[in-house]
């Protein structure tokens, strides 16, 4: 985007501990400071302190246990990031009510 922002778009599938499948997509956008890219290019954590990101994610499964996700909007906030050897990625998620 102009302002250096970028659009996410993302589908992914999560299995539950007892073996549920639920589908997760979700739409978002993300604006990092050149600091966070350098931290990122480095391996290095990655904090809301140096990246906004909001997502929000809708979830579909034909699980019984998790069926109330196909009712419930989501709202996702980043908290934190690593890449390279041990990445992952951490999100707050909150059901809209």
């Amino acid at each position: 985007m102009p302002d250096d922002s970028r659009r996410l778009d993302v589908r992914l599938t999560l299995k539950t501990d007892d073996g549920a499948l639920i589908y997760v997509s979700y739409n978002g956008v993300i604006l990092s400071t050149q600091a966070a890219r350098d931290k990122q290019m480095k391996g290095e954590v990655v904090t809301s302190d140096d990246r906004y990101c909001i997502t929000a994610p809708t979830f579909r499964t034909s699980h019984p246990k998790y069926a109330w996700l196909a009712a419930t909007q989501a709202i996702g906030k980043f908290i934190e990031s690593k890449h390279g050897q041990g990445s992952y990625i951490k999100y707050d998620v909150f059901a809209v009510k």
